[in-house]
């Protein structure tokens, strides 16, 4: 007679291999205790490092500084004579609104070319502008003349780079002698946009803004 034996089932499921306890396994059992607290290491170590990153690229954003010389008279008229510093101040004062740019004060120019014994004039060379740059510690130098003829009025005006001794915008601008202080911000606007700065809504604003006489 043949006996039928009833086995149980759990003897042919897989039963998981109890964990190696070899000469490395506390270590490994260490290292996966401590895996949270290394991952949160980790990522405070990579926010710093972008942190430090970011500071050290904005530390590198210098303002471009520019010095606006006084403009020469080209005109015959003697008495418009006081129109130079008059636009010099203006453009110096427009330009200053812009924060991509520091400007070299007049009382500063002044006293430093007479040290040198330089007189500022509009009409200056590539190598008077460097050198005058390189004086008051500035990167650009604007300088022009202006010229009236009747009730018509020509606005020259040159922007010099003083590293690369290149001119970067020759720029002549005509109008009615009235419209002098329209004139003045057609010049700003050419300037800046040679120099490739790009003007926030209130700077924009504040440039725009026309002068008034005294």
């Amino acid at each position: 007679m043949v006996r039928h034996l009833t086995l149980p089932w759990s003897l042919f499921s897989p039963v998981a291999a109890p964990p190696s306890r070899g000469p490395h396994a506390p270590r490994q059992e260490r290292a996966l205790r401590g895996g949270p607290t290394r991952l949160v290491l980790v990522g405070l170590v990579a926010l710093l490092s972008i942190s430090l990153s970011s500071a050290s690229a904005t530390a590198k954003v210098k303002t471009m500084r520019v010095v606006v010389l006084e403009f020469a008279n080209a005109s015959s008229d003697k008495g418009l004579q006081a129109l130079g510093k008059g636009l010099q101040s203006m453009l110096t004062t427009d330009l200053s609104k812009v924060k991509a740019l520091s400007l070299i004060e007049r009382e500063q120019l002044q006293t430093i070319l007479a040290e040198q014994k330089l007189g500022q004039s509009g009409k200056v060379s590539k190598k008077t502008a460097a050198r005058i740059g390189k004086l008051v510690g500035a990167s650009y130098v604007l300088a022009g003349t202006y010229t009236v003829h009747g009730a018509k009025m020509r606005l020259d005006a040159r922007l010099f780079a003083v590293e690369s001794g290149k001119i970067l915008l020759a720029e002549q601008i005509t109008g009615e002698r009235d419209a002098f202080f329209e004139l003045e911000k057609s010049l700003v606007r050419k300037f800046i946009k040679a120099l490739g700065v790009k003007l926030e809504p209130k700077e924009r604003a504040g440039i725009t803004r026309i002068h008034t006489a005294d």
